[in-house]
């Protein structure tokens, strides 16, 4: 791979992880918030009620999780066409399905992780989990933020063999390896 390539594809994956790092945990603690209506995360947050904060911490891992395993498909895929010398309308496409690639993965994640979340909520239905994390009770948070690691990780298996026709494969016509073309 030559130095050009590496050095450009380097910045883009550190541009791009910063950027859907950000993106990811802004944008899942703000949906997140909306769709727990029987939680108020701002002001227990505020209220210093550590319960919310790691019920909270679980679900940004959670979704984190999902989304950085997306990642890498989405750079192997952008190095090995920058490799291929792709021209600039087949580049700008690519970098266009990676987007929507992982646009729909985030969106899943977070749409898995709560409907996945409110099922939990109704099975356990002899304990009203929101209510005690409200009353500052740390071993239900702690609990409710495994269930939704769980629950991310189960997902992201999930997610990834439903969304992988929609970044192409590169194709191959050359491979070399140890200096020698097949």
């Amino acid at each position: 791979m030559s130095p050009l390539i590496l050095w450009v594809s380097g910045v883009a994956e550190l541009v791009l992880s910063l950027l859907l790092g950000l993106a990811v945990a802004y944008l899942s603690f703000r949906l997140f918030a909306r769709w727990t209506r029987d939680l108020d995360e701002m002001a227990e947050l505020r209220g210093n009620n550590p319960a919310a904060g790691i019920l909270l911490a679980g679900m940004l891992l959670a979704n984190a999780l999902i989304v950085r395993q997306a990642l890498a498909p989405v750079i192997a895929t952008l190095q090995t066409s920058l490799l291929a010398g792709l021209g600039a309308g087949e580049a700008a496409r690519l970098i266009g399905l990676s987007l929507l690639y992982l646009a729909i993965v985030f969106i899943v994640s977070v749409l898995g992780i709560t409907l996945g979340t409110r099922a939990f909520l109704r099975l356990t239905r002899d304990l009203d989990e929101l209510a005690e994390i409200r009353r500052h009770n740390v071993a239900v948070a702690i609990t409710l933020a495994a269930v939704i690691v769980v629950m991310a990780l189960f997902l992201s298996q999930g997610i990834q063999g439903l969304l992988g026709a929609i970044l192409p494969e590169p194709s191959f016509t050359t491979i070399q390896t140890f200096g020698s073309a097949r």
